[in-house]
């Protein structure tokens, strides 16, 4: 009985622990949507323009580098059981003249995880309907600079 009892123990143990640390729950590979534009503003006014259309659309904007480069995140939504999710963008300026200026735009979806064998936080996701519903806010983020971009340089 008491030799049932060990390798039963033994089993579960062994089991447990093999389905337990077979995978992180990280996805293998996260495609993200890019897209870009050339502008008629010099880098400086364009990063303007860029931040304010990230403030005016309510986005949080969590990097500010004058260098070229911003960072911004949807509202966080809840979906599927409560698990919250939002969409990550990351935006890069570059100068190519004094007076333009190459926005792109890369969209990634994110999800709120935790594993056993990771810390909670932010996980960069890929599904087909997602990644499409990624693709076209930064799309229309994308258009609204340029629109923004077109009316200051009208004034």
């Amino acid at each position: 009985m008491i030799r049932l009892v060990s390798t039963l123990t033994l089993c579960l143990a062994t089991g447990i622990g093999v389905t337990g640390c077979r995978s992180t729950g990280e996805p293998n590979m996260v495609r993200a949507s890019e897209e870009s534009i050339v502008i008629g503003l010099p880098l400086e006014q364009a990063w303007e323009q860029v931040r304010d259309t990230l403030i005016e659309k309510k986005y949080d904007v969590y990097t500010r580098d004058k260098r070229g480069l911003l960072i911004g995140y949807t509202k966080m939504k809840r979906r599927k059981l409560l698990v919250p999710h939002r969409t990550k963008f990351t935006i890069v300026l570059e100068k190519i003249t004094n007076e333009s200026t190459r926005i792109s735009i890369e969209s990634v979806h994110q999800r709120y995880r935790v594993t056993f064998l990771t810390y909670p936080g932010w996980r960069d996701m890929e599904t087909d309907s997602e990644a499409l519903e990624d693709k076209e806010l930064g799309h229309d983020l994308l258009m609204a600079i340029q629109d923004s971009a077109i009316s200051s340089t009208e004034s």
